[in-house]
């Protein structure tokens, strides 16, 4: 563990959204079967009592700041997703993979 304080951040990035198996349904609304998941997979980061949340695609390259880590500290942190219930059929079947990248710059 070190000793100096860091200030923390994380950064969604690298999503790839792949329209995957076509069902009929999405079909209807989608001929072309582009990925469309990343536009509506709300992703919610937690921390400290505060949060932020949005659409994963809204939240690509955006530093997320987290606050100070004292030096030997640690910080909890909470990612959680869900699908709105009015997302249409457009993502049935769609897929979505993104990198979470964590930092911690020296205070």
């Amino acid at each position: 563990a070190g000793t100096i304080d860091g200030e923390a951040y994380l950064i969604i990035e690298n999503i790839s959204d792949e329209g995957g198996e076509a069902a009929e349904p999405e079909l209807e609304v989608d001929p072309a079967n582009k990925g469309d998941l990343a536009e509506h997979l709300i992703l919610t980061v937690s921390w400290n009592g505060n949060s932020r949340s949005g659409a994963l695609k809204s939240l690509e390259g955006r530093r997320i700041e987290l606050g100070t880590l004292e030096g030997a500290g640690s910080l909890d942190i909470l990612i959680s997703y869900e699908i709105p219930e009015d997302a249409g059929n457009e993502i049935q079947g769609d897929r979505v993979s993104f990198d979470i990248l964590f930092g911690l710059r020296q205070a």
